[in-house]
C-alpha cells in the first residue's frame, strides 16, 4: 500500500501557492503528500484514523513522515497509547481529535427508505471496509453459516456494505457456501446511511479497530451496536444498555447475535435505550479551532 503510495505523491503536481496550513486528513497518500515538498504551508499536520497495528502502514516509511510535520492527530486515547508504542519519539506531537459528528446533518444525509432494500424480519447490518481478516468479515460469515445450518436464519439476514480489494474474493466465498439467501453484498456505497437506518441492528467483528465512526453513526441513527471487544469499544457502546460489547472471538459472536435472534425483543430494548442517547460531539470542533488558534499565537 504504501509503495503505491509514494509512486502516486511523485507523480502528483506541486502546489506553487504557499499556506498557513496544509492537512493530511488520511493515512496514506494525503498523509505523505502533504508532508513531500509538493506543498509549501507554515505548519503541517497529518491524521492516523485507526489503530496504528490494524491499518497495514511501515512504520519505516510513517517515521519519514512524522518527522517532517508539525503535528499528528488521532481520532481517540487508545489510538494514541498504541501510537506510542510504535513512534515514541514523537509523542510531543500527538494531537487527539475526534471524528466530528452532526446528528442533525447525519439525519439529513440518511433520508431513512429512500433506498429500496430486501429486508427479513430481523436485519443486522455491517458497514466497513471488506478487509476480511481485520473487519472479522470470516467470523460472521461463519457465525451465519453455523446458525443457518440450525434453522435459525429463514428469516435473518446480514447486509454487508463496503468495498475494499477483498471483496470479490468475499464474494466468492459467500456464494461457495451457499449463502446469498443470508448474508446481501452492496459493495462500495458513496453514501451508506439510506441503508443503515432501514436495519434492526449494527454488527461489528473487527479484529482491531481504533474508534470507528461507523458504530456511532448507526447509534444516531437508532440502531442497536454488537461490536466485539476492540479497546475503545467501552466508550462507544454501553454493554447491554444499547447494544452488546461481545469478546473478540468467534464463540462469543455467535453466541449473542444466536441470543439475538431467539430474543428479538432485546433488540427493541437496546433501541429504546439507543436514542435515549446523544452522540453529537459537535463542540468537539473547537479542539480543531484551538488547535490552529494555538499555532497561530505562536506565530505572533
Amino acid at each position: 500500500m504504501h509503495y503505491g503510495m509514494k509512486s502516486q505523491v511523485s507523480l502528483s503536481r506541486v502546489v506553487r501557492e504557499h499556506y498557513d496550513y496544509a492537512i493530511g486528513f488520511m493515512e496514506g497518500w494525503a498523509n505523505q503528500y502533504v508532508a513531500s515538498g509538493k506543498i509549501s504551508a507554515k505548519q503541517k499536520y497529518v491524521w492516523v484514523h485507526p489503530q496504528y497495528k490494524s491499518c497495514y502502514l511501515i512504520p519505516e516509511i510513517d517515521r519519514k513522515i512524522f518527522k517532517r510535520v508539525d503535528g499528528i492527530a488521532l481520532v481517540s486515547e487508545n489510538c494514541t497509547d498504541q501510537f506510542v508504542e510504535f513512534f515514541p519519539e514523537f509523542r510531543d506531537k500527538i494531537r487527539i481529535l475526534p471524528n466530528i459528528i452532526s446528528q442533525e446533518y447525519l439525519w439529513k444525509k440518511a433520508g431513512c427508505a429512500s433506498v429500496p432494500i430486501h429486508k427479513a424480519k430481523i436485519n443486522f447490518c455491517t458497514v466497513s471496509r471488506c478487509d476480511i481478516k481485520v473487519k472479522g468479515l470470516d467470523r460472521l460469515l461463519d457465525v451465519f453459516c453455523s446458525l443457518k445450518a440450525e434453522g435459525l436464519c429463514k428469516d435473518v439476514l446480514w447486509h454487508f456494505i463496503g468495498g475494499g480489494s477483498d471483496l470479490e474474493r468475499f464474494r466468492a466465498e459467500v456464494e461457495s457456501r451457499n449463502m446469498t439467501d443470508t448474508v446481501v453484498l452492496y459493495g462500495n456505497q458513496k453514501n451508506p446511511l439510506p441503508y443503515v437506518c432501514q436495519m434492526d441492528a449494527f454488527v461489528l467483528a473487527s479484529r482491531y479497530e481504533g474508534k470507528p465512526i461507523s458504530v456511532t453513526e448507526a447509534q444516531i441513527l437508532g440502531l442497536p451496536c454488537m461490536v466485539t471487544r476492540y479497546e475503545s469499544a467501552p466508550s462507544q457502546v454501553k454493554d447491554h444498555y444499547n447494544g452488546v460489547i461481545m469478546d473478540n472471538t468467534y464463540e462469543s459472536i455467535y453466541k449473542h447475535i444466536k441470543t439475538v435472534i431467539q430474543n428479538p425483543s432485546l433488540l427493541n430494548e437496546w433501541r429504546e435505550n439507543t436514542v435515549c442517547e446523544s452522540y453529537t460531539n459537535e463542540y468537539d470542533i473547537d479542539k480543531f479551532y484551538a488547535l490552529l488558534g494555538n499555532q497561530l499565537e505562536e506565530e505572533h
